[in-house]
């Protein structure tokens, strides 16, 4: 069973992507609560996405 969650993020990122601005994130979890792939939608246009089967997005 997958679970689906959808967050507003009210503060900018304080780094040097600062100017995207706010955002809203979007994440798709297990029951267990383990994320599987989330997506940062920014008010500026840029979107990050990442998911738990590319390797190179794993922590």
């Amino acid at each position: 069973m997958y679970l689906y969650f959808k967050r507003p993020w009210k503060r900018t990122r304080g780094d040097s992507y600062d100017h995207w601005g706010n955002s809203i994130w979007y994440f798709e979890t297990k029951d267990n609560g383990g994320v599987l792939r989330q997506i940062e939608v920014y008010e500026n246009g840029p979107i990050n996405k990442y998911c738990n089967n590319n390797k190179k997005d794993r922590i």
